[in-house]
């Protein structure tokens, strides 16, 4: 990672400090090891990489690293929320790199995530946002563009002070794409002021399979609808 840091020109101090992190340094570069187990009369020698040694326990490090650092690039992080949707590894992945680099992070989860996951993403001090069991991963990502919609219409207000600046969401790419288009495929970093607030139970529900509101509650299997996806 510092040699990643050292070969970008006109890094920002603070955020060439950050990327120095230890733990980013650790993620990667797991070990080879030879499945001994493999008949020797294959002639064929296997090996797996185990990337149960990275510091959160999977391969996912790997990806959230890569969407930190392009974001601590970019400026926006730290000093601003990550949002997105995980039902597993990639959760856990941001995290950890938000505990240790000071950044908020907020997960739209399923509420079919085992305990375990939840105890551990709440112990990081994620903000877990729990959504509908029966619609998995699709319900979280269609709660995760909604907060993403809403705070898109707060945030986006002129303020009536010239010298303060209007927040902005941004995909934390050098490249600046839609917001909404990354929830779910990469995340969505919020201004701290418009970091969002967790649903009421009485909230109408919302369908994973056609991304549409019905009238029951999150937790009424009845509100979901039945029809195939397109």
């Amino acid at each position: 990672m510092a040699s990643q840091v050292a070969g970008q020109p006109n890094i920002p101090p603070d955020a060439a400090e950050l990327l120095r992190h230890p733990l980013l340094g650790r993620i990667g570069n797991t070990p080879l090891v030879e499945l001994s187990r493999i008949p020797a009369a294959t002639g064929l020698r296997v090996f797996a990489k185990l990337e149960s040694a990275n510091p959160g326990g999977s391969v996912k490090d790997r990806a959230a690293r890569a969407i930190v650092t392009d974001a601590v690039l970019a400026g926006a992080l730290p000093g601003r929320r990550l949002l997105d949707a995980s039902s597993g590894n990639t959760g856990i992945s941001y995290a950890m790199l938000g505990a240790a680099l000071g950044f908020d992070v907020t997960l739209c989860l399923p509420g079919s995530a085992s305990p375990e996951r939840k105890k551990t993403l709440r112990a990081y001090g994620v903000e877990v946002i729990e959504t509908d069991a029966l619609e998995g991963t699709d319900g979280a990502i269609v709660r995760a563009r909604e907060l993403v919609a809403g705070t898109l219409i707060a945030t986006t207000t002129p303020t009536s002070t010239p010298t303060a600046p209007t927040p902005r969401l941004t995909s934390g790419r050098p490249a600046r794409r839609s917001s909404a288009r990354w929830v779910g495929r990469r995340p969505t970093f919020l201004s701290q002021a418009s970091a969002p607030a967790a649903p009421s139970s009485e909230s109408p529900g919302h369908c994973g399979a056609c991304a549409r509101e019905h009238a029951g509650s999150p937790s009424n299997p009845t509100a979901r609808c039945t029809g195939s996806r397109a």
